[in-house]
This record gives structure tokens, C-alpha cells and sequence, in this order.
């Protein structure tokens, strides 16, 4: 079977937050049209991550669920823009935080890939801005206490419920470790799940896989309008 043909089915699941602080999960399940009510909290494994950065040409409210972000990086580094340019996501205008400490235009996300309970394929759930110093703590926090590798720990990821500085209610995920794998099983979680991840990235259309998956993950309100 073509890997296109396969992608076009979902097999990536969504995880995303849903907006407004309502503090629940939304999941679109492998191969699903819509998203569904996923709980307050998940428990999964987190097998593997990597920087993701996105940027819409028109605000949230204002788009529509299938238009295209006007510039994506897969990996952080660089991004490949609507025209097909790419560029140092470093060096970017667009990736810096305005005067006063107003917002950048670009969001920086982290794309997780988790496995839950009886999941075939790995799910997609990219943190917004709000969620990537909790997880940086987490992964350090782990490893000095749990010992373990992330792919080792069963994590669970609720939902704290906070507000910016314009008084916005958003959803901030928490992770916190709840049990580990076995260590033969582990390993081959992490084996299986990268080699999937190797296998889109020859195929040359991991970035197309990635930003489906951003586009339909709905964007809270988070506490990025400064520099922390």
C-alpha cells in the first residue's frame, strides 16, 4: 500500500486541548471526521517529540478548518513558507516577541507522540506555548527522580485551568508520572514508533502528516502575550 494512500486514512490520531479553559481533551481517533469529548485527562506513554513551529496568516476565529498555516517548520530549525521558500526559523521576524513583549506571529509548539491503551499507531498531540516549560521540567524531573526514559513512563497529562494577563481562561497541561513499562516492552514501543516516524520522513511528506495534524487541533488562549 502507498504511504500517501495510508496517511490520507489518519492513521495519526489528534489530541489537542480545547479552547476557552473548558479543561477537557478533544481526540480525533485514526481515520475519524470528527474530534470527541477525551476526558480531563490522558494517560499514555510519550515515545518520542520534537519542535514544531507554526504560523497562520489570519487569527483563530478567522479562519476557516482547512486553510493552510502560511508557514510551517516540522523540526524548529527551518521553516518552508506558502511560497515554498525556506529560511532559519532562528533569524525570522516572525519568530520573535514585539515591543512591549507582545506575541510572536510564529508558535512555538513541541509535537508529542503517545501511545495510549490498545492505540495501533502513535497519536499526535503538539503542546501550545503554554505546555513546553511543563514538559522541559517533566523530562528533567523523570529522569532524576524516576530514573526512566520517557518512553518507559506511563504518563498521565490532566489540564490546570489558569488565565493571561488579559483575564482569557485557557487550559494548561500538567504531566505527571503514574507507572512504568517493562523494559523489553518499552523498547520495542520506542523501536516501533520510530520507525514509523523514519518511514514519513522518506517518504518526503512528514510535513504535510504534521500540519494536518495542527490544523485541526483547536488553539486555546494560552500565557504567551510576554516573554517569561
Amino acid at each position: 500500500t502507498d504511504l500517501s494512500d495510508i496517511l490520507d486514512r489518519r492513521i495519526f490520531g489528534v489530541i489537542s486541548i480545547a479552547p476557552a479553559g473548558a479543561g477537557i481533551f478533544k481526540v480525533l481517533e485514526p481515520g475519524a471526521e470528527e474530534p470527541v469529548n477525551g476526558g480531563e485527562a490522558i494517560d499514555c506513554v510519550i515515545v518520542t517529540s520534537h519542535p514544531m513551529n507554526i504560523r497562520w496568516g489570519t487569527a483563530f476565529g478567522e479562519r476557516g478548518s482547512g486553510d493552510p498555516p502560511v508557514c510551517r517548520s516540522v523540526d524548529g530549525v527551518e521553516g518552508i513558507d506558502e511560497g515554498g521558500e525556506v529560511h532559519a526559523c532562528a533569524d525570522c521576524p516572525y519568530n520573535r516577541f514585539g515591543e512591549d513583549g507582545q506575541r510572536k506571529a510564529c508558535t512555538n509548539k513541541r509535537q508529542l507522540y503517545v501511545f495510549r491503551a490498545g492505540d495501533l499507531f502513535p497519536m499526535l498531540f503538539a503542546l501550545p506555548p503554554s505546555g513546553l516549560r511543563a514538559f522541559d521540567n517533566y523530562r528533567v524531573g523523570t529522569r532524576l527522580t524516576v530514573r526512566q526514559p520517557m518512553h518507559a513512563i506511563v504518563t498521565r497529562i490532566s489540564l490546570a485551568q489558569k488565565r493571561n494577563d488579559a483575564g482569557v481562561a485557557y487550559s494548561a497541561p500538567v504531566f505527571t508520572p503514574v507507572g512504568l513499562l517493562p523494559q523489553d516492552g518499552a523498547l520495542q514501543v520506542k523501536a516501533y514508533v520510530e520507525s514509523i516516524v523514519n518511514s514519513v520522513k522518506k517518504a518526503g511528506i512528514f510535513a504535510d502528516a504534521l500540519t494536518g495534524a495542527a490544523s485541526a487541533q483547536a488553539e486555546p488562549a494560552d500565557d504567551t502575550a510576554r516573554p517569561a
